[in-house]
Formats: C-alpha cells, structure tokens, sequence
C-alpha cells in the first residue's frame, strides 16, 4: 500500500513539475520571440497579419489560420 501511495505521488509530483514548466517561459519563448519580431498580429488572423501578402511566410500564415477556423467549426 505504501509503495503504491509512493508511486502515486511520484505521478502527481511529475505532473506538477511537467505543468510549471509548461507554463514557464521555456516553451513559451518561442511564440514570444515570433511576435516581438513580427509584432503581435502575428498570432491572430491573417487579415493583419504585420507581413506583405506577397510575402511566402503570409500564404503559410493564412493556411494555418485557415485550418484552425476550419477545425473550430467542425
């Protein structure tokens, strides 16, 4: 029993350490640094999105947008 209760909280304290670091800014800085470079429309819709239409990284941009719509309707 002891050794279950043990193992059991070994999983909770895993979880925890897994979730702060999640919401650190290790995973985080990422975006973060695409928007600071990009400024922060990047992260919404294409429409204004801070780079040229004619840009290649816009179409992409648009298509992942795009993709997202499309599964938040279905």
């Amino acid at each position: 029993m002891a050794a279950a209760r043990r193992a059991d909280t070994r999983r909770i304290v895993a979880l925890q350490s897994l979730r702060s670091f999640r919401s650190s800014r290790a995973v985080r800085a990422s975006s973060e640094r695409v928007a600071r470079i990009r400024g922060p429309a990047t992260r919404r819709l294409p429409r204004d999105a801070p780079l040229h239409p004619q840009h290649p990284q816009w179409r992409t941009l648009a298509r992942t947008v795009r993709s997202r719509m499309r599964r938040r309707i279905d």
